[in-house]
């Protein structure tokens, strides 16, 4: 018969699973074919070796060698602890550790009995499904995004329909009477000789005749918003909008004691718009940001590549961020028993937006407000 000893070594060095022992000193006592085939290594190779070595090569790695050795020294059981080490040829195998301290006659730990079970291939299935996960909430966080943004854009599109209607309506009901008051004035002023009327009779009535005439202008506009008449676009000085919207604003600024600036870039590329529409927008934004208690109202005009982007900055009072988010919505005021009817915004989002431009507002309340309007270049020949 074999001696205990043979029998014992040939039992370990052929069991299916990794085994090997340590001494108190970290080195490795004994290993057997199979833990040398797990981290390939020649047989015999590990014999010898500092256990920590075979760990990941990571502060956390090292840092959890240490501590798993700490715990074998005072004496306590591992099971069943998952572990990083690294084979002779750098591969990363991961590892499920039980190890037994093995005491001499006097009590003290002499080396351990430890076995390794392969579980590399789990925790690869386990990183490919968390990865997997991952991408797959990053989908749907995604597609929610997309799925938000769209069902914004077919609200504003629904509010602009329905604005469309009223502002049609408007626009009916009182162009006959701007139309009336245009033609009286028109025969005052010609009959003003026969009348007995004085040069600043006559200089009133050229106003509300040219008031009149811009009426007329917005109305168009409003019907062209409406989509009952096509909206003529031209090649077009943005500068030249803006100079107009500061004259028309200008008086109305002055009484409420704000100051009007303009620095305006020289180079701007003419862009194909309808004057009367975007001198509305500029209209809006000026009257706005003299009603929120402005005492400074700087415009800006720039380049964008073959666009233009133009700023509205003022003092005022400034919104919180809900009031801003609302701002382009139908009927939204914070100025309902002032006069506000809350179509302005509305309206000059709705022609922006026609026009393919963009109407972004930055706001902080106490400090002031930034609308930012940009319009691309003149890539449509055709009106629209």
């Amino acid at each position: 018969m074999p001696e205990p000893h043979e029998s014992y070594k040939s039992f370990f060095d052929d069991a299916p699973l990794a085994c090997f022992s340590i001494g108190v000193d970290g080195r490795i006592l004994l290993a057997n074919r199979r833990a040398h085939e797990l981290l390939g290594y020649p047989p015999g190779e590990l014999i010898g070796r500092p256990v920590i070595e075979l760990y990941a090569d990571t502060d956390a790695g090292k840092r959890r060698a240490r501590q798993l050795f700490e715990r074998f020294r005072n004496g306590r059981r591992i099971d069943g602890e998952e572990l990083e080490m690294r084979a002779r040829d750098g591969r990363s195998v991961w590892v499920s550790l039980a190890s037994s301290p093995i005491r001499d006659r006097r009590g003290d730990v002499a080396r351990s009995r430890s076995i390794l079970v392969d579980v590399t291939a789990r925790k690869r299935a386990e990183d490919d499904l968390r990865r997997a996960r991952q991408r797959l909430e990053e989908q749907v966080a995604e597609r929610t995004r997309e799925l938000a943004a769209s069902n914004e854009k077919l609200r504003q599109v629904e509010r602009l329909a329905s604005l469309g209607t009223l502002a049609a309506g408007i626009a009916h009901e009182i162009n006959n009477p701007i139309g009336a008051i245009l033609l009286l004035a028109a025969n005052a002023l010609e009959s003003a000789g026969e009348l007995g009327l004085d040069e600043r009779c006559r200089q009133t009535l050229e106003k509300i005749i040219a008031n009149c005439q811009r009426c007329h202008e917005i109305i168009r506009a409003v019907r062209q918003f409406a989509g009952l008449e096509p909206s003529t676009r031209e090649l077009t000085d943005v500068n030249a909008v803006i100079r107009s919207a500061i004259d028309w604003t200008r008086g109305y600024a002055r009484q409420h004691g704000a100051e009007l600036r303009c620095e305006l870039a020289p180079d701007l590329p003419p862009l194909l718009i309808s004057p009367a529409e975007i001198e509305q927008v500029f209209v809006n934004l000026l009257r706005n940001a003299v009603e929120a208690g402005s005492s400074r109202i700087r415009v800006r005009s720039e380049r964008t590549g073959g666009g233009v982007r133009a700023v509205v900055e003022d003092d005022g009072r400034g919104m919180s961020d809900e009031v801003a988010s609302r701002l382009f919505d139908p009927f939204f005021t914070t100025r309902r028993h002032g006069g506000g009817s809350g179509l302005g915004m509305s309206i000059s989002h709705g022609i922006v937006s026609a026009h393919d431009g963009t109407l972004r507002v930055a706001s902080t309340p106490g400090r002031g407000t930034t609308i930012t309007l940009e319009l691309p270049g003149a890539t449509r020949p055709e009106p629209t």
